[in-house]
């Protein structure tokens, strides 16, 4: 018996032991996805005079990043036209992709990147 982890020592996996593939499911990848294909799938749905865009609390996101294996960073404009950034980890991630009238010249899209760090 392990004492510090009050658990039968026989119990716990070897450091090598596969774990039958789940380890995607400890990345947030699969999340990183999702957000594109929500992006991908409301952009061929809206009027071509709306903006396409990622909202996270009060920012709108221009730019969204995925820094594997499980941060998620966004780039973007707060309600008060102020630069801001979020950093969180995909499983704290409350996100809503919507589409609006444009708010400017250009219509905007949010746009993804995948960094390795």
């Amino acid at each position: 018996m392990n004492d510090d982890l009050m658990v039968p020592d026989d119990s716990l996996p070897p450091p090598d032991v596969d774990f039958g593939g789940v380890s995607h499911f400890l990345s947030g990848l699969e999340t990183f996805r999702a957000l594109v294909g929500a992006v991908e799938s409301l952009r061929s749905l809206a009027p071509d005079v709306c903006d396409v865009v990622v909202v996270i609390g009060d920012v709108t996101v221009l730019e969204a990043r995925y820094i594997e294996p499980h941060t998620l960073s966004f780039e973007g404009v707060d309600d008060h036209g102020h630069r801001a950034w979020v950093v969180q980890h995909f499983s704290q991630l409350n996100a809503r992709v919507i589409y609006r009238p444009k708010r400017g010249a250009d219509r905007v899209i949010t746009g993804f990147a995948q960094n390795k760090i």
